[in-house]
């Protein structure tokens, strides 16, 4: 069984040798290691030579532009980046892992995501469960399953949100790892107050674009607020924002899948109880 890693990366300087060291270090060595490296203008791709030079299974790429303007939202460019990976990777291995440059996997990581996906035939994705849903950082998906999405991500505002759609869409289902874990090196949409804002406001635009309610991200800003993640008042701004400007939604194939994961949300994070 052999897995492919996708890091994305843009200006990762600080992060970028722990989160590939981690990878490098696993009881189950990844087949290769692509590294997109998206217009970094820091000293990124100095540290991703380094490695390659002591490891042959890294490959690294330049990707110089984006046919995405500048914007508050950066799922677009991500997924963009993503997909030149996934481009470099064919033919495929096995399992395609994506992993972000400010993310450290447990020793462990991908053998307990391949103990999974061999114990059930149809398991599409595995993953580690940040609060409710897979992070972004760190699933694996058989690669079989890429075809029926054209072989790439979905370029859109909540790219990681909606594969797992698709996923549960064909069938398949998604597990959640029980004792692996990802460590983020640094807090959930940046370090400032200001970036942490426009993370907020993002996430509440792309929920939009997933089908979400209102009343659920109504619930769903309140309940961060009070939690103590006060930037978080920008999801229901960005959700308001997309629908004052009725921006498209994303092509669900079933918008019962929408109503179950806002339920399940709902369910493990404001009462911590599966169903």
């Amino acid at each position: 069984m052999e897995v492919t890693v996708i890091v994305p990366a843009k200006n990762e300087e600080k992060n970028i040798f722990h989160s590939i060291k981690s990878l490098l270090d696993q009881t189950i060595k990844p087949l290769k290691i692509i590294i997109v490296l998206d217009r970094c203008t820091d000293n990124t791709e100095k540290i991703v030579d380094e490695l390659i030079n002591k490891n042959k299974g890294i490959i690294k790429i330049i990707k110089k532009s984006t046919k995405y303007p500048k914007t508050i939202i950066k799922a677009y460019c991500i997924a963009e980046t993503i997909n030149v990976g996934l481009e470099k990777a064919k033919p495929f291995s096995e399992f395609i892992m994506i992993a972000n440059a400010d993310s450290i996997f447990s020793k462990d990581y991908l053998k307990e995501c391949l103990n999974i996906f061999t114990n059930d035939e149809k398991c599409g994705m595995v993953g580690f469960a940040h609060y409710s849903n897979i992070s972004g950082s760190g699933y694996l998906i058989r690669s079989s399953i890429l075809p029926n999405l054209n072989n790439q991500i979905k370029e859109c505002a909540a790219e990681d949100t909606y594969i797992q759609f698709s996923v549960l869409n064909l069938g398949y289902s998604i597990k959640n790892l029980k004792k692996s874990t990802v460590t983020l090196l640094r807090e959930r949409g940046g370090n400032s107050i200001f970036e942490r804002i426009k993370y907020s406001f993002s996430k509440g635009y792309a929920s939009y674009t997933l089908g979400y309610s209102f009343g659920y991200e109504l619930v769903r800003t309140i309940y961060w607020i009070l939690k103590g993640n006060f930037s978080s008042f920008a999801i229901i701004l960005g959700f308001t924002y997309a629908l004052l400007k009725k921006i498209e939604k994303l092509d669900i194939a079933s918008t019962d899948i929408v109503k179950q994961w806002q339920k399940k949300r709902i369910n493990l994070e404001l009462f911590k109880k599966t169903f």
